[in-house]
This record gives structure tokens, sequence and C-alpha cells, in this order.
């Protein structure tokens, strides 16, 4: 006879994001309530686990997404996962609470910018060295075993790279962390002499241990890709985004393939009480249960979206995993296998450059008060922003609504022009998270933004 435990392993990713234990647990509700208590009942005298409290994160709110998440990243028996007041709540918590003053954070230099910043402003303050590096380099695993040193304890990047949509090769990254102690699956194996994956021992891996590898997987969820399951060690979301998926909250999650690993940044959120108040929990909870269906359609919407601005002459380029031409087509087809049919999902997020002299028709843009600094490229950027009608001029992603916004100017504004130059990120940079609206519409409205009649 099948366990209850082997028959939800077997579940498809719908039906997981959808169920749980604590459906009809409360006086029947098929809805788990909001439980707007600070405080619960103490089971037992003696026994600490056995309290309850919001700042632990353990209310029945969090416990059903402890449950969800765990079961859609492919976290295992073993993993666990915490629910945040926001994804750089998230990221941070994962940050402060396992690297330490000595120790290094071999980090992605082409991510978001909040995330950039904070690296770049705060991590040095507690003594916490920082390297940066770009994971789209890498050309074998030997090529990040040069980056690593003796005190690199993290690897941190994003799946897809916010705001140009480079794919990270996370299996290249782990072929490399298998060659090191701690990187056989979890085996102290010296040097990585029993490597896996083909790789064999490097020379210089003498002295070295496997750092942890976390991958921000907001862009992509676990719909188009699972980095659990290939071995990545922690992952994180701007639930705010995708996963909450409607634009009315502000959380974020991170899910752990070892509940060991995550034991110091519960700790770390208890102190600092950035845990996720009650009532988001609950509308983070309703957004999963139609993550498979949004996602579905939102990553339609992108290929449709990314092929009109791709044969346009006002574009000079398009940055979409999806489209044959971009760099990274072939690695969406070997990583992006999702978990619903085997199908490569590239995600939803566009970017693109205007060709600036196509799209000006000859013409000037006009500044406004306050824009004098601005240069023609951000201008240009702006000036297709405003003849929008359907899409919006908003930062955030992952709702049903399609946003636009100009890197420079919102996401990655915290970044000077160099900083933004130095990682390739182009001054009028414009980026798209496709909504759920019908294509066609959202293909007018870009079309006709371009025309610029």
């Amino acid at each position: 006879m099948t366990s209850k435990m082997e028959e939800k392993k077997k579940r498809g990713f719908a039906t997981s994001s959808i169920h749980s234990k604590y459906q009809g647990k409360y006086e029947g509700a098929m809805v788990c309530p909001i439980f707007q208590s600070a405080t619960y009942v103490q089971e037992s005298f003696t026994d600490y686990a056995s309290i309850k409290y919001l700042r632990l994160c353990n209310s029945p709110n969090h416990e059903i997404l402890k449950e969800k998440l765990m079961s859609l990243e492919g976290a295992g028996e073993d993993g666990d996962a915490i629910v945040t007041a926001s994804g750089m709540a998230a990221i941070s918590s994962v940050m402060l609470g396992l690297l330490s003053a000595g120790d290094e954070l071999l980090i992605q230099g082409q991510l978001y910018g909040a995330t950039y910043a904070f690296v770049r402003d705060h991590l040095p303050r507690f003594g916490i060295r920082v390297s940066w590096f770009n994971p789209q380099e890498l050309k074998s695993p030997e090529d990040l075993l040069a980056l690593i040193t003796p005190h690199t304890k993290m690897v941190y990047v994003e799946g897809s790279s916010n705001p140009l949509m480079r794919l990270t090769d996370l299996k290249l990254i782990l072929d490399a962390l298998a060659c090191l102690p701690g990187g056989g699956e979890g085996k102290e194996e010296a040097n990585g002499v029993n490597g896996t994956n083909g790789v064999g021992a490097h020379d210089g891996t003498a002295g070295l241990k496997r750092p942890l590898l976390v991958v921000d997987n907001t862009f992509l969820t676990p719909f188009c890709v699972r980095p659990l399951e290939l071995g990545v060690d922690i992952v994180c979301h701007s639930a705010t985004k995708y996963l909450g998926g409607h634009g009315d909250l502000c959380a974020g999650s991170t899910t752990f393939r070892s509940a060991s690993v995550a034991k110091p940044v519960r700790n770390y959120i208890l102190h600092v009480g950035c845990c996720l108040d009650p009532h988001s929990a609950f509308l983070l909870d309703r957004g999963l249960k139609t993550l498979s269906l949004r996602m579905e359609r939102h990553v339609q919407n992108a290929g449709r979206v990314a092929d009109a601005l791709a044969s346009h002459p006002a574009v000079a380029r398009v940055h979409y995993a999806g489209l044959k031409s971009h760099r990274d087509f072939e690695l969406s087809k070997r990583l992006l296998s999702g978990p619903a049919d085997g199908k490569a999902r590239p995600g939803a997020m566009v970017s693109f450059e205007l060709n600036r002299e196509v799209f000006s028709k000859g013409k000037g843009f006009e500044r406004e008060e306050g824009e004098d600094s601005l240069d023609d490229d951000i201008l240009a950027a702006m000036a297709f922003s405003k003849r929008l009608r359907v899409a919006s001029f908003a930062p955030s992603l992952g709702g049903p609504d399609t946003l636009v916004t100009v890197a420079a100017l919102s996401t990655h504004a915290g970044l000077s022009k160099e900083e933004r130059e130095a990682v390739g990120i182009p001054n009028g940079l414009i980026r798209i998270a496709v909504g759920l609206e019908d294509a066609d519409d959202l293909v007018a409205d870009f079309l006709q933004a371009l025309d610029r009649e």
C-alpha cells in the first residue's frame, strides 16, 4: 500500500500547489482562515519547540506555506522553507544568517539592483568579503574553481538575471562544486578526487571546501525550473512577484535542501523579526494555488511579445531566452524543463533596447523639468513608455498586469552609470514584466508605442 508521503510525492505540480494537510482541519474550512494572533496557548510547560508565536514564523498560515513551498520546490523530507516580509528580507537573512566576518561571498555581478546595493553597501560593514563574477563567462567547471578561495562560503546567482534575462548554467556550477570536499551529494571527499558528473580532481582544490550555492529564482519560479532538485542548496524568491501573483502583497520565501542549513537563518529571522504577517501569508497561499495556470499564460504571452519586438525595426535587441537568437536559447532547452511536462519554459520577463535612430524618426525627445541630466537613450525609453495604453509604467512583476520600467530609472537606479555599464546594463534598457492580458492587445500596444505615429 502506498503511504501518504509517497502519494504526495507523485502528485503533479498544480495539485501540490492547491492541496495541503491543513484543508478541513479548522472547523472544516477548505480555505485555511487568517490566524490573526501574535501568540498561542503553549502545549507544554517545558518543551520550547511547542511554542507558537508570530515572530517564530510558525503560525498555521506559515506552516501551510512551508509545506507547499517544500513540495513545489522539490526540497524533500529533510528540507525546510521560511517565508519573510519581503524578498530582500529573504535574501539578506540568508546572507547574514550564514556568513560571518572573514567569510567570502562569490556573487553574480549582473543582478537585481537592490541585491547588488545590499551586498555592496552592507556586507563589508560586517567584515564579509565580496567577490563579483559573471556566471555566463564560465566555460567549464575549472573556471569557477579558479574563483573559489578557502574563504568562499557561499556562491550566489540568479536563475535568470535581472534585467538582461541571462540564464545561469546551474549544472556547470554544480559540477564544479562537486569537485570540492562536501560536494559529492553531501559526502566529504577529500579534494574532490571522487567528483561526480564526469568532473575529476582539480589541482587547485587543496584547502578548499564546497560553498553553499544560493539561487534567486524569482524570475523563473519552480514552474520553469526547480534548482533544489539539481543539487542547489538554497532557493530564494521575492514572493511578492509570481508566487503571490496578484500584486497585492509583499513577501519573500527561502527553501532549503537541508533543515540544518536553514537553522541559523531561522535563528536570524527570529532575532531581527522580519516574519511575514498572517494576512499576507493567507494571500500568498491563495496565489500559489493558481501558480501553474498563471505561469503558463505568462510564458505564452511573453513569447508573443518577444517575437513581435524582435521583428520591429525600431528595436535593436531583445533579451529573452525563448528566442532562437538569444545567447542562452540552447541552455534554456537543457535547463528549463519544468515539473509540469518537461517542456522548456523561459519565463515571462523580456527586456529590449531601442534602435534610437529608427525610433526617433529624426525628431528629438522633449525634456521636461528635472530631466536635463538624462541622456538620449533614457529619454527614448521614456518616450516609448509614455505612449503605452495597456501596459503600465511601474516597477515589480508577476501580477496580472503588464508592467514596463526603465532599469536605469528604477530597478537599477541605485547603481551608478559606471556600475551599470560594468555589468552590461545599457542605459536605455526597457524591462517588460509580461502579464495575463490578451496577447493580441499587448502586441498591438507595444507596436503602436514603437511606431510613434
